[in-house]
């Protein structure tokens, strides 16, 4: 009797045992992949460089010195975007619009009078629409972007320390760039981002004596924080 008792003991445990092994052998339930599909809203800041240069014409453009000038700040605001996710393909749409503290002033002279000029400049916002193209890794999302910006820019030039030719006018443009974003939940995310922007060729005149002819681009690195709905 002692024996067979014993024996099932011990084929009680060894159930037991398999049993147990068998749980924690269990391969883990696999979670689904990260979809990047649906509306997000977000907030960046950022860093923008850029350069301004042309020509002051005076006397009905008989003379024109030329100028350059450099000017950074620091560039912020919102953005809104809509992603399509496709196998590992991510087509998307977005705007943003953003305050702007790039100035920058110069100065040149004249080889036609004695005079010392300056120069300034100063942008007060800017905006962009954008398509986006980009190939997920699951959460990390690697991508391209590109579409049309405006900005509103300030530009004064003076002589003698005077003011005489200032004005303000809204510039579009284009813009293109790269940057990487990162799903840091199923809700928020984060990026980093390079943009170029080439604005258009801008002529700004003040009667017949005074004519600004002017080259504007842009350069800007931007981190943002996203929410996915």
């Amino acid at each position: 009797m002692r024996a067979r008792s014993s024996a099932a003991v011990v084929a009680s445990l060894a159930l037991i045992l398999g049993a147990s092994h068998g749980a924690l052998a269990a391969p883990p339930v696999e979670q689904p992949a990260f979809s990047w599909t649906g509306f997000t809203v977000g907030l960046d800041v950022g860093y923008a460089w850029a350069q301004a240069s042309g020509q002051d014409c005076n006397w009905g453009r008989n003379k024109c010195p030329a100028y350059s000038t450099g000017a950074d700040g620091i560039v912020g605001g919102a953005y809104a975007a809509f992603n399509w996710q496709v196998d590992h393909i991510v087509l998307g749409i977005e705007g943003d619009i953003e305050g702007s503290a790039v100035t920058g002033t110069s100065a040149f002279s004249s080889p036609f009078t004695n005079y010392l000029y300056g120069h300034a400049v100063d942008e007060s916002w800017q905006a962009s629409l954008r398509a986006r193209l980009g190939y997920a890794f699951d959460r990390t999302l690697v991508y391209v972007t590109g579409g049309v910006a405006y900005a509103d820019v300030f530009n004064n030039l003076w002589r003698l320390g005077k003011s005489f030719h200032a004005y303000s006018e809204t510039r579009p443009g284009w813009t293109v760039g790269a940057g990487v974003e990162q799903a840091l939940s199923d809700h928020f995310t984060a990026r980093l981002e390079y943009r170029y922007t080439g604005f258009d060729s801008s002529e700004n005149s003040v009667g017949t004596n005074s004519t600004i002819l002017q080259d504007l681009n842009q350069q800007a690195i931007r981190m943002g924080i996203g929410y996915k709905f």
